[in-house]
Protein backbone atom coordinates (compact mmCIF):
# COMPACT_ATOMS: atom_id res chain seq x y z
CA UNK A 1 0.00 0.00 0.00
CA UNK A 2 1.31 3.42 -0.93
CA UNK A 3 0.85 6.19 1.69
CA UNK A 4 1.66 9.86 1.32
CA UNK A 5 1.59 12.27 4.24
CA UNK A 6 0.17 15.80 3.78
CA UNK A 7 -0.22 17.92 6.93
CA UNK A 8 -0.99 15.04 9.29
CA UNK A 9 -3.56 13.59 6.88
CA UNK A 10 -2.83 10.27 5.22
CA UNK A 11 -3.94 9.15 1.78
CA UNK A 12 -3.55 5.69 0.32
CA UNK A 13 -3.95 4.22 -3.13
CA UNK A 14 -7.51 2.97 -2.49
CA UNK A 15 -9.00 6.45 -1.95
CA UNK A 16 -9.34 5.85 1.80
CA UNK A 17 -8.83 8.85 4.02
CA UNK A 18 -7.74 9.04 7.63
CA UNK A 19 -7.76 12.34 9.48
CA UNK A 20 -5.60 12.51 12.60
CA UNK A 21 -7.40 15.58 13.91
CA UNK A 22 -10.87 13.98 14.06
CA UNK A 23 -9.86 10.33 14.50
CA UNK A 24 -12.48 9.28 11.94
CA UNK A 25 -11.87 6.87 9.10
CA UNK A 26 -13.84 7.37 5.89
CA UNK A 27 -13.97 4.76 3.12
CA UNK A 28 -15.01 7.11 0.38
CA UNK A 29 -14.12 10.74 1.00
CA UNK A 30 -16.11 11.99 -2.00
CA UNK A 31 -19.38 10.54 -0.64
CA UNK A 32 -18.86 11.60 2.97
CA UNK A 33 -21.50 13.91 4.40
CA UNK A 34 -20.73 15.23 7.87
CA UNK A 35 -24.37 16.18 8.49
CA UNK A 36 -25.42 12.52 8.38
CA UNK A 37 -23.50 11.78 11.58
CA UNK A 38 -25.64 14.05 13.75
CA UNK A 39 -26.98 12.87 17.09
CA UNK A 40 -30.55 12.64 15.78
CA UNK A 41 -29.55 10.42 12.87
CA UNK A 42 -27.50 8.04 14.94
CA UNK A 43 -29.44 7.87 18.21
CA UNK A 44 -33.04 8.91 17.62
CA UNK A 45 -33.77 8.02 14.03
CA UNK A 46 -31.79 4.83 13.69
CA UNK A 47 -32.75 2.40 10.96
CA UNK A 48 -36.31 3.67 10.55
CA UNK A 49 -35.39 7.27 9.81
CA UNK A 50 -37.92 10.06 10.17
CA UNK A 51 -40.76 7.64 10.96
CA UNK A 52 -39.32 7.05 14.45
CA UNK A 53 -38.98 10.80 15.01
CA UNK A 54 -42.67 11.28 14.22
CA UNK A 55 -43.66 8.45 16.56
CA UNK A 56 -41.48 9.91 19.33
CA UNK A 57 -42.97 13.37 18.82
CA UNK A 58 -46.54 12.02 18.92
CA UNK A 59 -45.75 9.97 22.06
CA UNK A 60 -44.40 13.06 23.82
CA UNK A 61 -47.50 15.09 22.87
CA UNK A 62 -49.82 12.30 24.09
CA UNK A 63 -47.85 12.08 27.36
CA UNK A 64 -48.13 15.84 27.95
CA UNK A 65 -51.87 15.84 27.19
CA UNK A 66 -52.37 12.87 29.55
CA UNK A 67 -50.59 14.68 32.37
CA UNK A 68 -52.71 17.81 31.85
CA UNK A 69 -55.93 15.75 31.86
CA UNK A 70 -54.86 13.91 35.02
CA UNK A 71 -54.05 17.20 36.77
CA UNK A 72 -57.50 18.56 35.85
CA UNK A 73 -59.02 15.34 37.23
CA UNK A 74 -57.13 15.73 40.51
CA UNK A 75 -58.21 19.37 40.72
CA UNK A 76 -61.82 18.18 40.40
CA UNK A 77 -61.34 15.69 43.25
CA UNK A 78 -59.72 18.36 45.40
CA UNK A 79 -62.50 20.85 44.68
CA UNK A 80 -65.11 18.20 45.51
CA UNK A 81 -63.49 17.64 48.89
CA UNK A 82 -63.24 21.40 49.42
CA UNK A 83 -67.07 21.54 49.29
CA UNK A 84 -67.24 19.16 52.26
CA UNK A 85 -66.94 20.73 55.71
CA UNK A 86 -63.58 19.82 57.32
CA UNK A 87 -65.27 18.04 60.23
CA UNK A 88 -66.99 15.63 57.80
CA UNK A 89 -63.98 14.95 55.57
CA UNK A 90 -62.42 11.52 55.80
CA UNK A 91 -59.40 12.69 53.79
CA UNK A 92 -57.75 16.06 53.29
CA UNK A 93 -58.26 17.73 49.86
CA UNK A 94 -54.49 18.07 49.43
CA UNK A 95 -54.03 14.32 49.65
CA UNK A 96 -55.39 13.84 46.14
CA UNK A 97 -52.05 15.14 44.83
CA UNK A 98 -50.36 12.02 46.20
CA UNK A 99 -51.80 10.36 43.09
CA UNK A 100 -48.95 11.96 41.13
CA UNK A 101 -46.40 9.68 42.83
CA UNK A 102 -45.52 6.83 40.43
CA UNK A 103 -46.26 3.29 41.67
CA UNK A 104 -47.85 4.70 44.84
CA UNK A 105 -50.75 5.79 42.64
CA UNK A 106 -51.48 2.14 41.85
CA UNK A 107 -52.46 1.39 45.46
CA UNK A 108 -53.56 4.75 46.88
CA UNK A 109 -56.87 4.95 44.93
CA UNK A 110 -58.13 1.93 46.90
CA UNK A 111 -57.96 4.16 49.99
CA UNK A 112 -58.66 7.59 48.49
CA UNK A 113 -61.82 6.95 46.43
CA UNK A 114 -63.84 5.27 49.23
CA UNK A 115 -62.89 8.12 51.58
CA UNK A 116 -64.05 10.69 49.03
CA UNK A 117 -67.37 8.81 48.79
CA UNK A 118 -67.75 8.68 52.58
CA UNK A 119 -66.96 12.40 52.87
CA UNK A 120 -69.51 13.39 50.23
CA UNK A 121 -72.11 11.05 51.78
CA UNK A 122 -71.58 12.63 55.21
CA UNK A 123 -71.99 16.12 53.74
CA UNK A 124 -75.15 15.12 51.85
CA UNK A 125 -76.63 13.66 55.04
CA UNK A 126 -75.72 16.76 57.05
CA UNK A 127 -77.34 19.08 54.51
CA UNK A 128 -80.38 16.82 54.16
CA UNK A 129 -79.86 16.26 50.45
CA UNK A 130 -81.31 13.28 48.61
CA UNK A 131 -79.02 10.25 48.77
CA UNK A 132 -77.37 9.29 45.48
CA UNK A 133 -76.61 5.58 45.79
CA UNK A 134 -73.19 4.72 47.09
CA UNK A 135 -71.76 8.14 46.11
CA UNK A 136 -69.36 6.61 43.57
CA UNK A 137 -67.81 4.11 45.98
CA UNK A 138 -68.31 1.12 43.64
CA UNK A 139 -66.88 2.95 40.66
CA UNK A 140 -64.08 4.27 42.87
CA UNK A 141 -63.06 0.71 43.71
CA UNK A 142 -63.58 -0.70 40.20
CA UNK A 143 -61.46 2.06 38.63
CA UNK A 144 -58.10 1.11 40.22
CA UNK A 145 -58.87 -2.60 39.73
CA UNK A 146 -59.29 -2.10 35.98
CA UNK A 147 -56.20 0.12 35.90
CA UNK A 148 -54.13 -2.62 37.52
CA UNK A 149 -55.66 -5.29 35.27
CA UNK A 150 -54.69 -3.28 32.19
CA UNK A 151 -51.07 -4.42 32.56
CA UNK A 152 -52.05 -8.08 32.12
CA UNK A 153 -51.21 -9.34 28.61
CA UNK A 154 -54.15 -10.03 26.26
CA UNK A 155 -56.75 -8.89 28.83
CA UNK A 156 -55.09 -5.53 29.30
CA UNK A 157 -56.55 -3.84 26.24
CA UNK A 158 -60.14 -4.55 27.26
CA UNK A 159 -59.38 -3.61 30.85
CA UNK A 160 -57.79 -0.34 29.70
CA UNK A 161 -60.95 0.55 27.77
CA UNK A 162 -63.08 -0.25 30.84
CA UNK A 163 -60.72 1.81 32.99
CA UNK A 164 -61.01 4.79 30.65
CA UNK A 165 -64.83 4.61 30.71
CA UNK A 166 -64.89 4.30 34.52
CA UNK A 167 -62.44 7.20 34.78
CA UNK A 168 -64.83 9.44 32.85
CA UNK A 169 -67.87 8.24 34.82
CA UNK A 170 -66.14 8.83 38.17
CA UNK A 171 -64.97 12.28 37.08
CA UNK A 172 -68.50 13.26 36.02
CA UNK A 173 -69.99 11.84 39.24
CA UNK A 174 -67.59 13.72 41.50
CA UNK A 175 -68.08 16.88 39.46
CA UNK A 176 -71.85 16.57 39.92
CA UNK A 177 -71.38 16.10 43.68
CA UNK A 178 -69.16 19.17 43.77
CA UNK A 179 -71.68 21.29 41.85
CA UNK A 180 -74.60 20.09 43.99
CA UNK A 181 -72.76 20.91 47.20
CA UNK A 182 -71.64 24.26 45.83
CA UNK A 183 -75.21 25.24 44.92
CA UNK A 184 -76.86 24.26 48.23
CA UNK A 185 -76.61 26.04 51.57
CA UNK A 186 -73.95 24.82 53.95
CA UNK A 187 -76.49 24.37 56.72
CA UNK A 188 -78.62 21.39 57.64
CA UNK A 189 -82.14 21.26 56.19
CA UNK A 190 -84.84 20.41 58.68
Amino acid sequence: MFNVQYDDDYYNDENDYYNNDDDYYYDDLDNYDSASDSFADIFLLGAFGPFMAVILFVAIIIFIISIVIFILYLMNLQNTLNQVHPSRRKVSPGNVWLMLIPLFNLIYPFFLYPKISESVKAEYEYRGLKSEGDFGRGIGIALPITQLASIIPFVGFLSAIASFVLFIIYWVKTSNFKNTLKNTPNEPNS
